[in-house]
């Protein structure tokens, strides 16, 4: 009948629906000298900051600890990479991600370099700020279907970077995000650097004609949207 072929219509139309999904991660490891300051550009913005070291020198972040689900459905459409650095003016700085960013020198390159201009805020660690290149899977030299997600969940997946000018570039944290698709939700949107939640107050007040009661008095309810 015509309405069982609309209802067959709608489930079609309904089940082919894709779910967009944003995970992110802190850099958990790293590797290379780092100028020397071993330690600084792990986790989230603390003010502490690690060198480029000379031209040339490839300094490199993984074990983000992403986990994206591994199924054939899951689809990956884009990264984007934070970093909050500085440096006197802008500067230019290789990044390419790699399945093995955990090896110096890495042999799994991913994709194309990328050019990443460092800020020109400050060349002092107090004078980071965040800066993102992104794009899909083709800004980062990636046919659909070079990102899996087995890649993208093991701890040696990251971002390796190069010298390319001389400069005193500083860095504080990197953080990456994975645009993914899935069929069902709910839905996950995770974003770098995201400012704290904000809790809220609510102030309830009771006003009591005659005699106080007995015994203590308990809100209970719901509460709708507020701000």
């Amino acid at each position: 009948s015509l309405t069982a072929l609309l209802s067959a219509g709608l489930l079609a139309s309904t089940s082919a629906m894709a779910v967009d999904n944003v995970q992110s991660g802190y850099a958990g490891a790293e590797t290379g000298d780092w100028g020397g300051q071993n330690g600084a550009v792990i986790g989230p913005p603390d003010n502490t900051c690690a060198a480029m070291g000379s031209v040339g020198k490839v300094n490199l972040v993984s074990g983000f600890g992403f986990n994206l689900p591994e199924l054939p459905s899951t689809v990956i459409t884009g990264v984007t990479a934070f970093v909050k650095a500085s440096e006197g003016t802008v500067q230019i700085v290789g990044v390419q991600l790699a399945a093995d960013a955990d090896v110096d020198p890495p042999t799994m390159l991913l994709g194309a370099e990328r050019d990443f201009p460092v800020p020109g805020t400050g060349n002092n660690c107090a004078n980071t700020t965040v800066a993102s290149i992104n794009g899909g899977l083709a800004g980062w030299g990636l046919a659909p279907g070079d990102l899996t997600p087995a890649i993208v969940n093991d701890s040696g997946f990251g971002i390796v970077f190069t010298k390319r000018e001389t400069s005193n570039v500083k860095v504080d944290s990197i953080c990456l995000e994975v645009d993914y698709t899935t069929p069902d939700g709910p839905a996950v949107q995770q974003d770098c650097f995201a400012p704290p939640a904000q809790g809220n107050t609510v102030t309830v007040t009771k006003v009591v004609i005659g005699a106080a009661p007995g015994t203590d008095w308990a809100y209970t309810g719901t509460l709708g949207a507020f701000s």
